[in-house]
């Protein structure tokens, strides 16, 4: 590790916490669910802002802004960074299909060292996610979204969400209206030109054409002059997506791999020392990357090692190489410790063919804490090396999930992205401090030559 210095500011109304980060040749910005930072790799600030007034000239008033998702493109040395944007709460807004209101708020830096959080460095959109437009036309629809993903092409810029009806509660039948994808122009939004035009595509299951309901990520990476490729569980086995990197790409085409054995089930929470309510443990949001022909993807993972069912980090990895043969799956395994309870691994692989995962820990004896693991290209298949500490815990967290009232968010996902300098792995994650206090935390990973 060759620095770590504290991330964003965080609102400590916050229920939970998403951690998007993005690097540049000489900055990294990184944005939580109530703002946006810009840092020098030293860690020293530049600027930081909410993120309701960074999107304030494009978002309409009393907007609400969530569910952050960041990257930066060395081709065309841009910073992209896309948001959720909706009037109301959409599981109890009602609204009728042209009054709906949602967005994708997305901002594109003028330059790949933005100075300011203005629309001095910045272009802002705010792109109407109730309107989908399909190779049969143009629908409205009365539609909200979150945990939007976005992946940077050669053509074409990709973001994905899951769709949901207004008005539903959460985990009502008919919320889910399925994973859907929006393809556009890259070089309109380079530009800052006026974006009124895209391509919006439904996420289909292989079996039965259905829409596809459970969590998608796509993959980083992917995209350059090639496929866009997007990965779903079922299961033990996983479904894959390939999209073309062009604005007006065809329906996907989908691949299933099944695996064998059983996945296990999830625990019911991950525990925290003293008398706090565990810790939800949330299985999507984590990264899948794409490298020289391979998928590569870290989940949480229910497993007994031996004194009772604890969650893992499963690790696996999807030849694509010969697509659109059926990828195959070359790796499976299983990362964790008796008695500890692991959350929200983000994993990325960095320029000497190492893997980094960076996760959270947390048992009954030890506070949510941050840690990073990693391997070598010449270690042995299917194992990671012990836990490096990151930041420790110091207090246990109560915060109850205001949608559902019953759930302890402490967080959703982590994150580690590349740098396009060289090619080491930054991690944005969170430990809870003193008081329950959740504290986000950053670090540069460098593990030299493989």
């Amino acid at each position: 590790m060759r620095v770590a210095f504290d991330g964003t500011p965080t609102d400590v109304t916050e229920t939970h916490a998403d951690h998007a980060l993005a690097v540049g040749p000489r900055s990294i910005t990184l944005v939580g669910n109530s703002q946006i930072t810009i840092r020098e790799k030293s860690g020293a600030l530049v600027a930081s802002t909410p993120v309701s007034q960074f999107f304030d000239p494009a978002r309409l008033r009393g907007e609400n802004v969530g569910d952050p998702w960041m990257t930066f493109d060395p081709d065309s040395g841009r910073f992209f960074y896309v948001a959720d944007g909706s009037l109301g709460n959409g599981h109890t807004t009602i609204c009728s299909v042209g009054e709906c209101v949602a967005h994708h708020l997305l901002a594109v830096s003028k330059s790949d060292d933005p100075r300011s959080l203005s629309t001095a460095d910045w272009y802002l959109y705010a792109l109407d996610r109730t309107i989908l437009r399909t190779a049969t036309g143009t629908v409205a629809t009365a539609t909200w979204g979150d945990y939007d993903h976005i992946v940077v092409g050669n053509e074409a810029v990709l973001i994905k969400w899951p769709a949901y009806a207004f008005g539903v509660a959460s985990g009502a039948p008919g919320q889910s209206q399925g994973v859907r994808v929006r393809l556009i122009q890259k070089s309109a939004l380079i530009a800052g030109a006026p974006v009124n035009d895209w391509t919006d595509l439904q996420l289909r299951d292989p079996r039965d054409g259905s829409l596809w309901v459970a969590p998608v990520e796509p993959a980083i990476g992917s995209g350059k002059g090639g496929a866009f490729y997007l990965l779903g569980m079922r299961g033990c086995g996983v479904v894959v997506w390939a999209i073309q990197d062009r604005p007006t790409a065809p329906e996907p085409l989908t691949r299933e791999v099944s695996a064998g054995g059983s996945c296990g089930s999830l625990p019911a929470g991950a525990p925290q020392p003293g008398t706090d309510p565990p810790i939800d443990i949330v299985t999507f949001g984590h990264n899948v990357v794409y490298r020289s022909g391979t998928l590569w993807y870290a989940h949480i993972a229910g497993r007994d090692l031996g004194g009772g069912l604890v969650s893992t980090i499963r690790v696996l990895a999807l030849d694509v190489s010969r697509w659109p043969d059926t990828p195959t799956m070359t790796q499976d395994w299983i990362y964790g410790e008796r008695g500890s309870w692991v959350l929200a691994p983000a994993l990325m692989i960095d320029g000497g063919g190492n893997i980094v995962i960076v996760f959270g820990r947390t048992s009954p004896t030890e506070f949510a804490s941050l840690y990073y693991t990693y391997r070598t290209p010449t270690d042995a298949l299917g194992t990671l090396r012990p836990p490096l500490l990151l930041h420790a815990g110091d207090g246990s967290r109560t915060q109850f999930s205001p949608t559902t009232g019953s759930r302890n968010r402490f967080v959703d996902f982590f994150v580690a992205q590349l740098d396009p300098v060289d090619g080491t792995v930054w991690g944005f994650g969170a430990f809870v401090g003193a008081g329950g206090r959740r504290g986000t935390w950053v670090a540069n990973v460098s593990l030299g030559p493989s």
